[in-house]
């Protein structure tokens, strides 16, 4: 008998539907939930700084740093469980482009998505293989943009010269980047919330009747416990799980 693909999630019923877009949703919500928050501490600290008038004011790197980076982490997650269309990832695109139309009866009950729906999917997915690995399109850009700035003499000895590696470190940014992120997770945040609407209403369709949202509070959350799940899929992944 062949070993079971632990890699895939196999679907064969409608339950199974219900299963993998429950699972979506879950995780869609914590992240979000994470991300509104984040955009709204920036927002607070913007105007802590005047920084809507001032925008030009230097701020200490680690206030830029820390936001970019904790608001980054969220948004890539989201990024993923809306548009990740790699074989053996679970994501709302590959939901609705490739598994829904596996299923006449929830094909139709679940109908056509609308123009905008797909289009968020899509630009989630761009988003998406852009920005969660490092092309080297960065790097061509690079050079094409310092070839602009420095001088000829700079450009050269960037070119030929390799035994010091000049890395740039900068103790202040102006306060315009804080305003830039913020604008950016605005635009983010409506499309985020479109497609996690979006999902719900999937769910509603799924179900018959729509799902209710609870949070479920608990004492403390146990490691040991936590951990089995990653490091059972990592074992799938590998294919060296065994029941």
């Amino acid at each position: 008998m062949d070993q079971q693909n632990f890699k895939k999630f196999i679907i064969t019923s409608r339950s199974d539907f219900a299963i993998y877009l429950r699972f979506l949703i879950i995780g869609t919500y914590r992240s979000l939930k994470k991300y509104n928050l984040y955009v709204e501490q920036l927002g607070e600290k913007i105007q802590e700084l005047d920084l809507e008038n001032k925008p030009k004011t230097p701020i200490d790197s680690e206030i830029y740093e820390e936001f970019n980076d904790k608001i980054q982490r969220v948004s890539n997650k989201l990024l993923n469980l809306f548009g990740d269309l790699q074989s053996d990832s679970l994501s709302y695109y590959k939901f609705r482009k490739q598994l829904v139309k596996r299923n006449i009866e929830v094909k139709k009950d679940l109908g056509e998505l609308s123009e905008l729906i797909w289009k968020n999917l899509s630009r989630a997915n761009e988003a998406r293989n852009w920005g969660l690995h490092e092309p080297e399109s960065l790097l061509n850009a690079h050079f094409e943009n310092i070839e602009k700035l420095w001088t000829r003499e700079e450009f050269e000895r960037y070119k030929t010269e390799f035994t010091t590696v000049n890395i740039a470190n900068f103790n202040k940014y102006e306060g315009s980047w804080l305003i830039s992120l913020h604008r950016e997770c605005e635009n983010n945040q409506r499309l985020y919330n479109e497609l996690y609407n979006s999902m719900l209403s999937d769910y509603t369709l799924l179900i018959g009747t729509s799902p209710e949202i609870k949070e479920v509070d608990y004492h403390t959350r146990p490691l040991d416990i936590e951990l089995m799940i990653p490091k059972t899929s990592f074992l799938m992944q590998q294919k060296k799980y065994k029941k």
